[in-house]
């Protein structure tokens, strides 16, 4: 398994992997696991230490937590940092916004975090690889040996959660046989001039690369956990999405079955969650926690619409 991507809400998000991928896969030692997570090191340095106990805990056979910078990405692809780049790798000093850039930044830990798997790896065979977001949040048991099942039955080798556009396949997570997964996670080349390096660059690219590989579509009980709704979903059961963070992720579907509470799973850490929870609400980047679902019945999703974010209710 290889989580890649932001840190973000990672910390709590992590014991919802645990509980519907690992135990119902066979538990840690079926798994090889890595990860490469990026973080804000001027205000998010206390979750990346967590970040990294877990890590450790957890056995994970590769592991970089590291700040966000534009100097090692550039290091990455054996390019010259352009002395116009501020801030972010993707935001030159006029504001404008270059889209090979934001998709090369995001690349990076994913290339990282399939070769550091492959590197350090304890077994010598893999099934299946899933990668997804370090701040990917599961509602329900995601059954491996299903998918694995439909590849060899279908020929297809890969299998990701929905299609956000005609183009584009959604990157929050894949799962795939290895060598969907060399190709999806490949060192891709900075200069290659490729349709698939316009628009929305990481779904687009997905869809390109993924395709020799008759890639299946299929609601995989996941989406993304945005660090402003963390205390709604760990105390009160309520998952939110903004922006399009739970667009491959069916409300009515999963209503009532989280299995259960997020505290009261194995891999929970109640001094871990308030360490993160004192750091954004110090960062102010909680909402108000008091909002509660509008809708009852049978019928009601409990989906409503609060502040551009949608709100489901879990347990």
């Amino acid at each position: 398994m290889e989580l890649s991507g932001g840190l973000r809400s990672f910390v709590s998000t992590w014991p919802t992997v645990f509980q519907f991928v690992l135990l119902p896969n066979g538990g840690l030692h079926n798994f090889d696991i890595s990860m490469v997570a990026r973080y804000n090191e001027s205000t998010l340095e206390p979750l990346a230490e967590i970040a990294r106990g877990v890590a450790k805990d957890n056995g994970f056979v590769f592991a970089e937590i590291i700040p966000h910078s534009i100097s090692r990405m550039y290091r990455f692809y054996n390019k010259t940092l352009p002395k116009d780049l501020v801030q972010f790798p993707f935001v030159a000093s006029d504001g404008h916004i270059d889209a090979p850039l934001a998709f090369y930044s995001q690349w990076e830990q994913v290339t990282r975090a399939h070769a550091g798997l492959l590197q350090n790896a304890r077994h010598t065979e893999h099934l299946l690889f899933v990668r997804c977001r370090p701040d990917v949040v599961f509602f329900r048991p995601l059954w491996l040996h299903k998918y694995n099942a439909q590849f060899n039955d279908s020929g297809s080798r890969a299998h990701v959660s929905c299609r956000p556009s005609t183009f584009s396949l959604n990157d929050d997570m894949v799962i795939a046989k290895a060598d969907a997964m060399n190709a999806y996670a490949a060192k891709h080349p900075w200069d290659q001039a490729e349709p698939a390096l316009r628009g929305v660059i990481t779904e687009n690219y997905v869809a390109h690369v993924l395709k020799p590989f008759n890639v299946t579509l299929g609601d995989q009980g996941s989406a993304i956990l945005d660090l402003y709704y963390l205390q709604d979903f760990v105390e009160d059961g309520i998952y939110r999405s903004a922006k399009h963070h739970g667009n491959c992720f069916y409300g009515h579907e999963a209503k009532g079955k989280l299995a259960q509470p997020v505290k009261s799973m194995i891999a929970f850490s109640n001094a871990n969650y308030q360490q993160e929870l004192g750091v954004l609400q110090h960062l102010k980047l909680l909402v108000n926690h008091s909002i509660d679902c509008k809708c009852e019945g049978q019928d009601c999703p409990c989906a409503v619409d609060v502040q551009d974010s949608t709100m489901y209710r879990l347990a």
